[in-house]
């Protein structure tokens, strides 16, 4: 006899269905399917994959940008913004395509690199937030992505920065 999970199935098609496929290990137990379900699936040579920390792919393949996109911002938290040559595409600006996702998140969040997502602190997250018309796919501002698809940071530009405006001079 088969066995079967209870879920909120109905719940978790359409959060796949919003997310290109791309889902939480929150919002899987949040639709009540069990971990072993969920284990279950991520098993090798399930229908699961894992792309992230607790960011799975609910299909088989390799990833596509938008859902690569989509887990970076999920792995990052609801306060990230896609920044780099992931943000340059968004607005449909050409951009060489690159394995890491940079995204920025407020320099109060405790969040690693992981994978292919590279997690840059900010102090102005929340200016940047407000001055997007479409938050819902959170790219940052067009000079911002340009410049930071350009010459990437080589430290957080905080520490590059704020030492020069304090000391009112620049390099």
């Amino acid at each position: 006899m088969p066995r079967y999970s209870e879920f909120d199935r109905e719940a978790l098609t359409a959060i796949l269905a919003r997310q290109y496929q791309v889902i939480t290990r929150s919002q899987v137990l949040a639709s009540g399917m069990a971990d072993s379900a969920l284990d279950h699936r991520l098993r090798a040579g399930g229908p699961w994959q894992r792309l992230l920390p607790g960011v799975f792919l609910a299909v088989t393949g390799s990833p596509t940008r938008e859902q690569r996109d989509i887990a970076a911002l999920l792995y990052a938290g609801p306060e990230s913004i896609l920044t780099g040559a992931a943000a340059l595409r968004l607005w449909g600006v050409r951009a060489p395509y690159t394995s890491t996702i940079d995204v920025l998140i407020p320099e109060s969040k405790q969040r690693k690199s992981a994978g292919f997502v590279r997690i840059r602190p900010t102090e102005v997250i929340a200016a940047i937030r407000t001055a997007l018309a479409n938050a819902n796919i959170h790219p940052t501002l067009p000079i911002r992505t340009v410049s930071a698809a350009a010459v990437p940071p080589p430290r957080p530009a905080g520490n590059v920065v704020k030492p020069g405006v304090h000391h009112n001079r620049t390099r």
